[in-house]
């Protein structure tokens, strides 16, 4: 089954319920650093604007690296935690589409097609 509206709908659909339990969403803004207090606990998120919004959880969706390197202020990683993020390998990617055809796709790159319809 497809999401009607496209995937974005359910990004809507969870944001709309979040706001009817009494969150607060802000979208269209650029988190410039993780807040954390202690060297231990994250307590919210610094805007590019210098705006502080204090929260009891903060999720990322960006890369580990992006969230890692770049959003947790320096010294507060251990060595090693740090060093795996930094020397992970992030050159493989993945792509969805989705296609209505007529009969399988020959792929030339594939000298022979293992596809069998049912």
């Amino acid at each position: 089954r497809y999401v009607e509206g496209g995937m974005g709908s359910i990004s809507n659909a969870i944001a709309s319920a979040a706001v009817t339990a009494g969150a607060h969403v802000v979208t269209n803004v650029e988190v410039s650093q993780l807040l954390i207090k202690n060297s231990s606990t994250v307590d919210g998120v610094i805007l590019a604007d210098g705006t502080e919004v204090h929260a009891s959880v903060v999720l990322s969706n960006a890369t580990p690296y992006k969230t890692f390197m770049e959003l947790v202020p320096n010294n507060v990683l251990p060595d090693d935690y740090f060093r795996a993020i930094k020397h992970s390998d992030y050159s493989s990617a993945t792509t969805k589409i989705n296609v209505a055809v007529d009969k399988l796709p020959q792929f030339q790159c594939c000298k022979s097609n293992h596809f069998h319809s049912g």
